[in-house]
């Protein structure tokens, strides 16, 4: 794969700007340009389409989504947390929540086991299989996040996602689902 040019802030974002098109005028360009492509909400929506696109050719070989990677470490990190809990530590909703559980079951990754308080909730917990595909995933995640930030030196990085994380943490109650809107809980116990 040919080695990509550095470029400035401003040469990056014309160059967002000017996607390959057959036919059409500069003003045009320009208008779009001004319209959408310079756009905050357009360049994080491209951003997260390109972190997938370098996530999933990393973990080509174990099948697994950035959701479910990032499901399975919840899991592991508190283990017995109820689905609505994994949903509120990913900013997830429900529906979306359950269907990552159900696929994650099915691979034998992970098992729900009914609440000793709660007979309706059902408690996760990763399997051996879960635990050793996470130990796999981790390393091949690093390449992931890694290759999304070359464009960047060390000090452009951190102040980088230092800014996003702040403007994530800003606008988190704006969100359908904000991260920890909601108690977490384990076996019905909050954490």
């Amino acid at each position: 794969m040919a080695k990509k040019k550095d470029m400035t802030g401003s040469e990056a974002r014309q160059e967002a700007e000017e996607p390959s098109r057959a036919k059409g005028s500069k003003s045009g360009a320009k208008a779009l340009a001004q319209a959408i492509y310079s756009k905050p909400g357009y360049l994080f929506r491209r951003s997260q389409q390109i972190a997938v696109s370098l996530f999933l050719e990393q973990s080509r070989a174990l099948d697994m989504t950035p959701l479910q990677y990032g499901s399975m470490e919840v899991v592991r990190a508190y283990p017995g947390i109820d689905q609505s809990g994994l949903g509120n530590n990913l900013g997830l909703d429900r529906t979306t929540i359950v269907g990552i559980v159900d696929r994650l079951e099915r691979k034998g990754w992970l098992i729900r086991k009914t609440s000793n308080v709660d007979r309706r909730m059902r408690l996760l917990f990763l399997t051996p299989l879960g635990e050793e595909q996470i130990r796999q995933m981790r390393p091949l995640s690093d390449v992931a996040q890694k290759k999304m930030l070359e464009p960047l030196g060390d000090q452009e990085s951190k102040f980088f996602l230092d800014c996003l994380a702040r403007i994530v943490s800003y606008h988190n109650d704006a969100s359908r689902v904000p991260v920890g809107g909601r108690q977490r809980l384990i076996d019905g116990e909050a954490i």
